[in-house]
């Protein structure tokens, strides 16, 4: 696979993952009742019973919400670095060919 090829391949699952991570981050934050803030919430069953449901509390989302976009970032760095290791200014003769 060409070198443009696969920095167009890693460019693109960049930019899905951050679409994608952009709309949980959004779904985190956004306005919530009052109840769930507190930890309780009410909603109604099929027969029109109202029933308190607990929910996750806002630390909780939080944090599983950048634990996966940290170890995401982490992992695109790593593979940056994988797919283009630094080569050396300093070649031994006949190791130009590395450089290519």
């Amino acid at each position: 696979m060409s070198t443009q090829l696969s920095d167009a391949i890693f460019w693109i699952a960049v930019a899905a993952c951050a679409i994608a991570q952009i709309f949980i981050l959004r779904a985190v934050f956004r306005v919530t009742p009052a109840g769930v803030a507190t930890g309780s919430a009410t909603t109604s069953t099929p027969d029109g019973e109202q029933v308190s449901v607990p929910s996750p509390h806002r630390l909780t989302e939080i944090v599983w919400v950048v634990l996966p976009v940290t170890l995401l970032v982490l992992s695109f760095v790593l593979a940056w670095r994988v797919m283009h290791p630094p080569v050396p200014d300093f070649l031994p003769p006949g190791a130009e060919i590395i450089r290519q």
